[in-house]
């Protein structure tokens, strides 16, 4: 278990480095620096920042998004509920006493370790362990991205006896495809 920050870390920069360059404005910005966001004032909006496409090719398999009550969105598979989903929600960073607080809430559902990922916004965590959904035990992940004075709370859910290492890979590339777009 020892190994799992590093896996995660190698993981998310294979993932980032997936995610490809980015030819906007804010790429030529000289005081960014290492993925930290400097635009406090722009919101990430879950439901709009990601496609339906960029999902389908994380998870492996055709979703659909459906936004959630009081915001965020979900992907899932509507054919085979039991494939991983993708859930991405915001909060303001200074609820609930921060990313620290959200990892010991985390912590306390997911049976796993968190990880920190540096190079992902200001902080960033994740966790992949087993929780219970629907009652079943199931491998399951939870990671958090604080960047711009937001928590960007991303979950990996499913119920079709996913390995640890492939909800890691889709925690991870999930990850670093929400951290491309801020």
């Amino acid at each position: 278990m020892r190994r799992f920050p590093v896996a995660v870390a190698i993981v998310v920069l294979m993932a980032l480095g997936a995610c490809g360059d980015k030819d906007d404005e804010s790429s030529s910005d000289s005081s960014s620096s290492s993925g930290a966001s400097t635009d406090e004032s722009k919101a990430f909006e879950p439901c709009t920042a990601v496609t339906d496409d960029e999902v389908a090719q994380i998870m492996g398999h055709a979703v659909t998004k459906k936004e959630d009550p009081g915001g965020g969105c979900t992907w899932g598979n509507e054919d085979d509920p039991r494939l991983a989903s993708l859930s991405l929600s915001v909060t303001p960073a200074d609820q609930g006493g921060g990313i620290e607080s959200s990892k010991v809430g985390t912590r306390s559902v997911l049976n796993g370790e968190a990880a920190d990922i540096p190079g992902l916004g200001d902080a960033a965590y994740l966790v992949v362990g087993t929780g219970k959904e629907f009652a079943k035990e199931q491998v399951q992940a939870q990671g958090v991205i604080e960047s711009g004075g937001q928590l960007v709370t991303v979950g990996i859910t499913q119920l079709g006896g996913a390995a640890e290492s492939e909800v890691q890979s889709q925690a991870g590339a999930a990850m670093a495809l929400v951290a491309s777009k801020f």
